[in-house]
């Protein structure tokens, strides 16, 4: 796995170089995927392993404070779906799971402002970002400031909230 661009906080190594213009590598570990953002990055090796490496803290969260590791959140991944404090995983076996900062219920109700292992979110779903179930129906939670829950209220968060399919226009 190779990377470039900025460097700042230590998003790609440890090296104190602000930014590549050229790759620099982050691993010898096959990939299989990469899902590469602003300043977080998620990576799953051939076996099914989830790593992140970016800006904040795997234990804090707190911004700036990568070390530029890998860091393995867990096994058996499918795919993720990076946002922009918190990541939705899914895993092999049709469960999805929230990690990462919960500022506005984004993973889970819970008081808790961060995950630093995975939560689970959902036993039995075909994605995730929202929750695609497997009847059809959809799941938000979260900042729904812009109306996400499909109700036609806003506010500023949501526990999860279910919309069925037959409120999709077709």
């Amino acid at each position: 796995l190779y990377g470039l661009g900025d460097n700042r906080w230590n998003k790609l190594t440890t090296a104190s170089t602000e930014k590549y213009s050229s790759p620099v590598k982050i691993t010898d570990t096959s990939m299989s995927k990469v899902f590469a953002g602003e300043h977080s990055s998620f990576c799953i090796d051939t076996s099914g392993n989830l790593y992140y490496f970016g800006w904040r803290s795997t234990y804090s969260f707190i911004t700036g404070e990568g070390d530029g590791k890998l860091h393995k959140i867990m096994s058996g991944v499918a795919s993720v779906s990076m946002q922009d404090e918190h990541a939705i995983i899914v895993a092999k076996d049709g469960k999805v799971y929230g990690w990462g900062m919960n500022s506005y219920n984004q993973i889970s109700s819970s008081s808790a402002s961060a995950f630093s292992s995975p939560e689970l979110i959902s036993n039995s779903a075909k994605g995730g970002a929202a929750v695609l179930n497997n009847d059809g129906s959809v799941t938000v939670w979260g900042k729904n400031t812009s109306g996400i829950a499909g109700n036609g209220s806003s506010s500023e968060k949501i526990s999860k909230t279910t919309i069925v399919a037959s409120k999709f226009n077709k």
